[in-house]
């Protein structure tokens, strides 16, 4: 409903922007596989983290069908980067004995993703799904900048 009252298009066009993001998220994946032993992963993953949070709140505010493929491919590309670094560093960062521990708990995440969905969805019935789209992706990219000015850590993963 929101791609024909914003973008006014049909099916068609709603498959096309699926398909942008589902191509972002291909490039981001092997983007990533291609940097392969870089010394510089904290910082990739701020990098990616901003990306997606930036091109979330901008696409939210567009009713430009091409700006919104656009913008559909980088958060496509940033997230799918994003998770995949995150899910790596999970597994190389925690010892052995407790990786399968930690890797239940990051699943976990995946499963408690969908109880953002109502505060989302009554925030979006206030002030309307694009605004809450953009406090979405600003709230992403404000929160990753902070967590890497603060944290010293993460800007020295390798």
């Amino acid at each position: 409903a929101w791609a024909k009252e914003v973008l006014g298009i049909n099916a068609d066009g709603l498959g096309y922007l699926l398909t942008s993001i589902g191509l972002g998220a291909t490039v981001g994946t092997f983007g990533l596989a291609a940097l392969g032993k870089s010394s510089k992963k904290g910082k990739i993953l701020i990098f990616f983290g901003l990306l997606w949070g930036l091109s979330l709140a901008t696409f939210a505010q567009t009713n430009e069908y091409l700006i919104a493929l656009i913008f559909l491919f980088f958060i496509g590309l940033s997230s799918a980067a994003f998770m995949s670094l995150t899910m790596t560093l999970i597994q190389i960062k925690s010892a052995t004995e407790f990786r399968g521990r930690t890797m239940s708990l990051a699943m976990m995440t995946f499963g408690l993703m969908p109880l953002s969905a109502v505060p989302f969805g009554s925030l979006a019935e206030q002030i309307g799904t694009a605004n809450a789209l953009s406090i979405s992706g600003s709230l992403l990219f404000i929160l990753t900048l902070l967590y890497f000015v603060i944290n010293k850590k993460i800007r020295n993963i390798n």
